[in-house]
């Protein structure tokens, strides 16, 4: 469950442009918040970021990979002005019937 986690703040963070890693400010997040309540947090943080650097790391690369991979399989993505994306995208509401 803690991967599903992990995995989900960096592609949420990557998805809005961070590039830097995420772990670090987690950890140091969780320690402040938890840290009186788990003194292993305390005790063990550089375990924890280690194994979380690690795991953000991995991720990033099979992230960055199937990015990668998708991006060449895709069809391109035509960009249009809002105006020719309703007219084109959308279906005409239907009027009821008497």
């Amino acid at each position: 469950m803690l991967r599903r986690v992990v995995r989900r703040a960096v592609l949420a963070a990557r998805r809005l442009g961070v590039d830097a890693s995420v772990t670090p400010t987690l950890v140091g997040a969780a320690t402040e918040v938890l840290g009186r309540a788990y003194p292993a947090l305390i005790e063990n943080n550089d375990v924890i970021l280690s194994v979380l650097e690690r795991e953000e790391a991995g991720f990033d690369r099979t992230l960055r990979a199937g990015l990668g991979a998708w991006k060449k399989r895709s069809p391109p993505v035509r960009r249009c002005s809002e105006a020719t994306w309703r007219s084109r995208c959308t279906t005409p509401t239907a009027s009821p019937s008497n």
